[in-house]
């Protein structure tokens, strides 16, 4: 079980959320495995949060093997990124996170005969800059919940399952696919020596109201999407209705391990944050030139008066008259200026201390 909430300033998402995994009713063991990947405070950049469940299948333990290699891969790869990638750059990514777990699992199962047959179905969430990725597998799910729709529970994902190629051909309803006797066929899965596996992807931006369900089919064979839907709208505890939803899929039979992944995002990350941050810089910029060309004009003023002085001098040799009449323009001057020097030479250095301040505050706001 993995409970969190999470917030952090340098990224304006907010995630409350829960994960556990449960054996079920009629199995000898869990083949299930999931992850929770909290990359909110990934430098340079914050990455958001990456979750996965992986449903194992081969019998004896060749299935929670294949699962645990498949989340155990994605959990490595995505733990060495350095840099935010594009937005087009996010789907072939995480595609390539599927892909290359199948092949994990295929190396494995040839260097150990008894894990032979082995597969996963796998599916990842990734919420990222304001956006909720899914790419998937087989048939463990994504559903999205919005409260302001007339249907708020609605599958996100679509199965590679013959039950559910039926649905899209208008031969089954998705609940007639959700009791069908062939509903534990699957058409792809990582780790399958019948061709390589050809992961889905689809994305959609958040607004702050959705609450994100992962589920292994051992949730969703036992509960229909309303009475799924019922759970989550009756309860706003994310560890609360992750209970809720092992407990009914148990109490109906849970014939099956059942794992269940379930986010509130309060608060979706977005660009303001960056938005933010240039401002900051051209701030930054600004104030920098404005010191430039202060300083200029006065390393000007202070060549000008001191050529002033030497012109003065030259004359004063000449005429005794007119030396007496330059000294005291030469003193009017000196009064006047050097105060005017002295208050500029203080507000180019207040200059400097303001942007100090400035970066300081920014580099305190990105850290926290």
């Amino acid at each position: 079980m993995e409970n969190t909430t999470k917030q952090t300033t340098s990224d304006p998402t907010v995630i409350n959320y829960y994960g556990d995994t449960n054996v079920g009713q009629a199995r000898g063991h869990n083949e299930d495995s999931f992850i929770i990947v909290d990359l909110s405070e990934q430098t340079p950049a914050p990455m958001g949060y990456l979750l996965m469940i992986a449903d194992g299948m081969g019998g004896a333990n060749a299935g929670e093997v294949a699962s645990a290699i498949a989340c155990k891969e994605v959990e490595n790869q995505v733990q060495q990124l350095t840099y935010p990638l594009p937005p087009q750059d996010v789907e072939k990514y995480l595609k390539s996170l599927l892909i290359n777990a199948h092949h994990q699992i295929i190396e494995y199962a040839q260097s150990n005969p008894e894990c032979a047959g082995m597969g996963t179905t796998a599916v990842i969430a990734w919420i990222l800059d304001g956006y909720l990725h899914v790419v998937w597998c087989g048939d463990s799910r994504c559903y999205v919940f919005q409260p302001d729709q007339e249907y708020p529970l609605q599958p996100f994902t679509e199965d590679h399952s013959l039950v559910w190629q039926m649905v899209q051909q208008g031969e089954l309803t998705p609940e007639q696919a959700r009791v069908h006797e062939h509903s534990n066929i699957i058409l792809q899965a990582l780790g399958s020596t019948d061709g390589k596996p050809t992961p889905s992807y689809l994305a959609r931006k958040l607004d702050g109201k959705e609450k994100i369900l992962l589920c292994s089919d051992g949730l969703n064979s036992m509960l229909s999407d309303f009475q799924i839907q019922q759970i989550i709208e009756n309860h706003s505890d994310v560890e609360k209705v992750t209970e809720l939803l092992v407990q009914a899929a148990n109490n109906v039979g849970g014939l099956d391990n059942i794992t269940v992944l379930y986010a509130d995002v309060l608060s979706p990350g977005n660009t303001s944050h960056q938005a933010k941050g240039r401002s900051i810089l051209q701030t930054l910029k600004n104030k920098w030139i404005f010191v430039l060309i202060t300083s200029i004009i006065l390393s000007a003023l202070v060549v000008f008066v001191v050529r002033g002085e030497e012109n003065n001098h030259k004359m004063n040799i000449n005429s005794e008259d007119s030396n007496r009449n330059q000294i005291t323009a030469v003193n009017y001057h000196d009064l006047q200026l050097q105060p005017l020097i002295n208050l500029q030479s203080l507000q180019v250095r207040g200059c400097f201390r303001e942007i100090s301040s400035i970066s300081t505050n920014s580099e305190n706001l990105r850290g926290k």
